[in-house]
């Protein structure tokens, strides 16, 4: 019998995931769920292997049904009570990134999910790219020496979104939440890192009209951030992550043998300590 699997919310992102999922054999989608009926008629026009899935606009239908595992592409301000729902119906859960928004939800989740022994995971991909598992085991097997500073900066023209991103509900947190997520992974995953303290600011988008700061009657998300890190005695990180102007990908490694930096998301420099003087 293949794994069946039901797929929580239909928007942009599910295309990305169903090619992933129609190249794996004993792999079937039974179930789908957006409260947009129309997200569902897109999607299995899309993908014609959908035509059997069942269909539904309340999520906890789906969970009702006997699909094994679910991918949750909803906003992440409802991820916490997605995920948990899920959880507790016995579903494996692979969830759209960002995880959730407070730590509590987080630890609340992975408390559940070793209680009812299901797999909880967090689409990520940029970890299982080559140059970042590059650059990890160069880190892990001493050749960079001990890292002394890492940067990181992404820059998309994120403002353009609209839509739920833009909301303080649906979208809390901002393209630091969003976008900026996948530094703060790739941050822990290439180093190992576990941050001492860390000092954040935040700005809406100042580019745009007063009017346009409001979402619902509420204040729009934070637009322009950045954070300054201590970790591992005191070393320095930083990071930014900016919503509007051209995309720009850049992270930096110093360490006292080497440094690596990666650009546009996959090109990569190693630079020996040789070429330091």
């Amino acid at each position: 019998m293949p794994i069946r699997l039901g797929l929580i919310g239909c928007g942009n992102i599910s295309a990305l995931h169903l090619r992933s999922i129609a190249a794996i054999p004993d792999v079937a989608v039974t179930a789908l769920a957006d409260l947009n009926e129309e997200n569902i008629a897109a999607v299995r026009e899309d993908f014609p292997f959908l035509s059997a899935a069942r269909t539904f606009t309340d999520y906890r239908d789906l969970l009702a049904t006997d699909v094994d595992g679910v991918i949750i592409m909803t906003p992440h301000g409802l991820h916490h009570q997605h995920i948990g729902d899920a959880l507790r119906a016995g579903k494996h859960v692979l969830t759209e990134k960002p995880f959730v928004i407070h730590p509590e939800q987080a630890r609340e989740l992975i408390a559940l999910a070793r209680e009812r022994e299901r797999i909880l995971m967090v689409s990520y991909q940029f970890a299982r790219m080559w140059p970042y598992r590059y650059a990890r085991q160069q880190i892990a097997d001493g050749t960079l020496g001990e890292v002394l500073f890492y940067s990181s900066q992404i820059t998309q023209n994120w403002a353009r979104v609209g839509g739920w991103r833009r909301s303080p509900t649906l979208g809390e947190g901002g393209i630091l939440v969003d976008t900026g997520s996948h530094f703060v992974d790739l941050m822990l995953y290439l180093t190992g890192m576990r941050p001492e303290s860390v000092a954040a600011f935040a700005q809406p988008d100042a580019a745009m009209p007063r009017e346009d700061l409001t979402v619902g009657g509420e204040e729009t998300v934070d637009m322009v951030t950045g954070a300054i890190l201590r970790f591992n005695g005191g070393r320095v990180a930083t990071l930014g992550v900016v919503g509007r102007g051209p995309t720009l990908w850049n992270i930096t490694i110093i360490g006292t043998k080497g440094t690596i930096e990666i650009t546009d998301r996959d090109q990569i420099r190693h630079i020996g300590s040789d070429n330091y003087d």
